[in-house]
């Protein structure tokens, strides 16, 4: 058997496991909302999201506090933007796909309509707080990370409102405690235990789910950046979406859509804090376009909670928002020239240190470029794409770290024998790029070459 197939079905395996360990989580937190008095829907919005949330905020949180370099902490921004994604895109459409499979219809009630509206409202506060997670991710200033006590503290107040929401609420017969099947009520501690149980299982086996996807991304031939932005977020929200078919299998739909909305919340909220806290949080083009989609995707399901206007087909159709993001994000991918990048080089590590370009152009249009941390090198940070043709223009570019936080304009021409990235005679040069204020390099640790204030390693090469 080849190493592809064993991957394969290793890759199988785990998400069986993950299943059935679901399977036992949801039985096992139903009954502890039960036991604590919790409604049904903070039971689906704050137990079981925070219990198939937290695998995920802990790969953050290690990517993010402990990582080996900057750039092994930029996983942990991709993961803050990838969950959302995956579950306002996939994690809906796999509630409407089950519910054509079971031919089962949403009911249209006084009482379920006014649930939706209540998911509505959540949804609502996620777009208020994911747009102010994404305005954060286009500028840099010094004093960002302590923005990070906010997303915690709103998370905080929506903990708050679910919890005292529905008190003492019970939401009909639970099957019994596969612990402990023959007890009609089972005691406390046997739910709290299988639950405990249910969700270490699911832990270890998303973790080796997500490492196993990580080695197939190289079999196939897909690029780690595609890997990380396509494959990992559905890998990683995998508990969620299996939560949502077993709830949705027993005709508790409103479990399904509550753990989602919850898993969301979270999503929005606590990896950003860590991001904020630990990482210069600036996205790249990639992750604005993975923040586009997600906007229009919980737009929509606003909308359609608000109105009444949900339906099992408009769910199931969720999906296709996810496709449109993946051409997009391969077609960004395939037409970003390699070679053309913006690159900073410093002459030691800067804790902290963060860069962005603003670029202006004449037509008075603005292009803004995150760097970030290099894979090739320690000590340089670069944009994910090329600036727009030509490349020639006046620019800003903005330092951040720790407390420092410097503007220095300047303008870049391209060498008289440049050509462009896919020309078959394309070659490395070196753009030319003026300052028109000598950078304090002192304060900075910038390199500098020839008589010029700073280096930019902006090379134009063969993709």
């Amino acid at each position: 058997m080849n190493t592809l197939s064993v991957t394969v079905a290793l890759l199988l395996g785990s998400a069986i496991l993950i299943y059935f360990a679901c399977e036992y989580f949801v039985n096992g937190v139903e009954w502890v909302g039960r036991k604590f008095a919790v409604g049904q829907q903070a039971t689906g919005s704050i137990l079981a999201a925070f219990g198939t949330a937290l695998p995920e905020s802990v790969i953050t949180f290690i990517a993010v506090v402990f990582g080996a370099n900057a750039a092994q902490k930029e996983i942990g921004v991709g993961a803050a933007l990838g969950g959302p994604l995956v579950l306002s895109t996939i994690a809906y459409a796999v509630v409407g796909l089950t519910l054509l499979v079971c031919r089962q219809e949403l009911p249209k009630t006084t009482a379920i309509r006014g649930q939706f509206k209540r998911l509505s409202r959540d949804q609502g506060w996620f777009l208020v707080i994911f747009s102010v997670k994404i305005a954060l991710g286009l500028i840099a200033f010094a004093y960002k990370p302590w923005l990070g006590v906010l997303f915690l503290a709103a998370y905080a107040a929506y903990f708050w409102k679910e919890m005292l929401g529905e008190h003492g609420e019970e939401g009909g017969e639970l099957e019994p405690l596969k612990l402990t099947p023959k007890a009609p009520t089972p005691a406390t501690w046997a739910a709290v235990t299988q639950t405990l149980i249910a969700l270490v299982v699911i832990f270890a086996a998303s973790r080796f789910f997500v490492g196993r996807l990580d080695a197939l991304g190289p079999m196939l031939g897909i690029k780690p950046q595609l890997l990380a932005l396509l494959l990992s977020p559905i890998a990683t929200e995998l508990p969620e979406t299996l939560n949502a078919i077993i709830w949705v299998r027993q005709g508790k739909h409103r479990l399904a859509l509550a753990n989602i909305s919850g898993a969301m919340m979270i999503q929005a909220t606590v990896p950003t804090a860590l991001g904020l806290f630990f990482t210069p949080w600036l996205f790249d083009q990639s992750l604005v376009l993975a923040a586009a989609v997600t906007v229009v995707a919980v737009g929509i399901m606003f909308f359609s909670f608000r109105r009444g206007l949900i339906s099992r087909t408009l769910l199931a159709s969720m999906a296709l928002l996810y496709v449109v993001f993946a051409v997009l994000l391969v077609a960004l991918h395939v037409d970003t020239p390699e070679g053309e990048r913006m690159r900073l080089t410093v002459t030691q590590h800067i804790e902290d240190l963060s860069a962005q370009v603003t670029i202006r152009r004449p037509d008075d249009t603005v292009e803004t470029l995150a760097l970030l941390p290099s894979t090739e090198a320690h000590h340089s940070v670069q944009s994910t794409a090329a600036p727009a043709e030509p490349h020639e223009f006046d620019a800003e570019l903005r330092l951040t770290a720790n407390d420092c936080d410097e503007v220095r304009p300047f303008w870049m021409e391209e060498p008289p024998d440049h050509h462009h990235a896919g020309d078959p005679e394309n070659q490395q040069h070196q753009y030319r790029v003026w300052s028109y204020r000598r950078m304090r390099l002192r304060d900075w640790q910038v390199s500098s070459v020839a008589s010029q204030p700073f280096t930019w390693a902006a090379v134009a090469s063969a993709t």
